[in-house]
């Protein structure tokens, strides 16, 4: 009896220690921002606090997205897995047993936490935290997450509405505390949640809206530029030779036209891109101010050194590119996107690496950071190792995928690859399977993807080489694949 409790003694020791090394995770998620920081190379930017935390760890200068549109990209990050189709939301995939990243982390014995936005739908995946979902919108402050606090914009809102329109302006720039925001707020619960799970291995996600439109932010942080120095679109036009399904999404841009002051077809003016660059920077400078609030917050707790800190962003942006506004797209634009760890005690901090990584392989990373094994239905591959050595020969080519329709209405679903020297798109019908289109861009001439090469026959090798690879998929497994490989996930639950 006593060798057994001696054993037992012995084995919550052992127990307790490996809890007291467990690394915490703080995931800060951030909506709508392209790699546009100091630290990728932006001076225009001000950006102090994600600046300094890349000093801190390695900042990834050719990470994708798996989709450019926030419910795809967020549930890839969420669950390690790829998404099956154009539109598929959290909401459908949590129905299946499939265990999710703060579930796994949560049985494992951490603590979990949810503020702002993670999930596109702010009440997914409650049974993942022990603190949360939450967000503004539950306090009711706010009627969405437009979030507009003058009362002007309001007024604008209400009276395009009336006429038949959705939303509100495209921007405004009040006098207010950054907790008018609901950004603000959502630091502001991190802060307070941090000082409740201090003494506990915790896995806290917190997720930031800005800078995605509308462009709000306090006045502060507008007036931190000038926006006669801004930088304005390289390239205004569309590129040449672009497929008919690559051209359709960036000729639409719906998303922004549901804005008060836009027009309904046709391009935006000189001076209103100037505007809504200004108010992009803006909120980035914003979003850049609640993280260092809530890093700060982790320092002065003495959590930092036990703390893995990850920026994401959920995917690219377009400000006027090709005379086209925000995502929706299988373009370098719209599928690049910042990706920053800093994990203690790693031996690369302040590098950049420009081994390929995704979105999807975010989940296996922090699992293996945190000495977890890592789910065999998780699709991701973990980059660790490049933590530790940026330079390291990593992965082959990134994927992504996104649907259009030409100008007849005709349905596409294009599949990305991009490589070191190539960006293809292959667009196919749904149903059978035919190649409708297909956009090849040389990013060893042409960083701005200016110019289609695919239907030119000097790159017709090029093109099979790419359409194989593609077709292979390099790991592009799905749900479906690992469900007919019959994964026993019920035992990861």
């Amino acid at each position: 009896m006593k060798l057994k409790i001696v054993i037992s003694l012995l084995g919550l020791l052992v127990a307790t220690l490996a809890s007291a090394e467990r690394k915490n995770v703080l995931l800060i998620c951030i909506d709508d921002l392209r790699p546009q920081l100091g630290c990728y190379g932006h001076e225009e930017v001000i950006s102090p606090n994600i600046d300094r935390l890349a000093s801190q760890g390695v900042r990834f200068d050719a990470a994708y997205t798996q989709q450019a549109v926030c419910g795809p990209s967020r549930l890839t990050l969420m669950t390690g897995v790829r998404p099956l189709g154009p539109w598929e939301l959290p909401a459908k995939f949590l129905k299946d047993e499939w265990i999710t990243l703060p579930r796994y982390f949560r049985k494992n014995g951490y603590t979990t936490v949810s503020v702002g936005k993670i999930y596109h739908q702010y009440n997914d995946d409650p049974q993942a935290w022990d603190l949360g979902p939450w967000n503004p919108w539950k306090d009711k402050k706010f009627e969405s997450w437009q979030a507009y606090v003058d009362p002007e914009s309001l007024h604008i809102k209400a009276q395009h509405r009336r006429e038949g329109g959705k939303n509100g302006p495209l921007f405004e720039s009040p006098d207010v505390d950054d907790s008018a925001y609901p950004d603000g707020m959502a630091a502001d619960l991190a802060i307070e949640h941090l000082r409740v799970v201090k003494d506990q291995p915790f896995f806290m996600a917190v997720g930031f809206v800005k800078p995605h439109l509308p462009f709000n932010a306090p006045k502060k942080y507008w007036d931190l530029y000038d926006p006669a120095t801004l930088p304005m679109p390289k390239r205004k036009e569309l590129p040449d030779n672009i497929s008919g399904f690559g051209a359709t999404p960036l000729l639409v841009w719906n998303e922004m036209r549901q804005y008060a002051g836009v027009p309904e077809t046709g391009p935006v003016s000189k001076a209103l891109t100037r505007q809504l660059i200004h108010g992009y920077l803006a909120c980035i400078s914003q979003t850049d101010a609640q993280v260092g609030r809530v890093i700060a917050e982790l320092e002065r707790l003495g959590l930092r050194d036990k703390t893995t800190v990850v920026i994401w962003g959920d995917h690219g942006f377009k400000l006027g590119d090709y005379g086209a506004w925000v995502k929706h797209t299988n373009l370098e634009l719209d599928t690049r996107i910042p990706l920053i760890v800093s994990a203690p005690g790693r031996t690369a901090p302040g590098r950049g690496s420009d081994g390929f990584v995704e979105t999807v392989d975010v989940a296996s990373t922090l699992a293996e950071l945190s000495g977890l094994e890592i789910p065999a239905h998780w699709e991701g591959s973990s980059f660790v190792p490049l933590l530790d050595q940026p330079d390291l020969e990593w992965k082959r080519a990134v994927f992504s995928r996104y649907h259009s329709k030409d100008s007849q209405g005709q349905d596409a679903e294009g599949s990305a690859i991009r490589t070191r020297d190539w960006r293809y798109i292959e667009w196919r019908n749904r149903k059978s399977g035919k190649v409708l289109g297909r956009d090849l861009f040389d990013h060893r001439k042409d960083e701005l993807e200016s110019f289609n090469l695919a239907g030119d026959p000097r790159y017709g090798d090029i093109v099979d080489e790419l359409s194989a690879l593609l077709a292979d998929g390099n790991g592009w497994r799905s749900v479906r694949n690992a469900l007919e490989a019959e994964i026993d996930i019920q035992s990861s639950r």
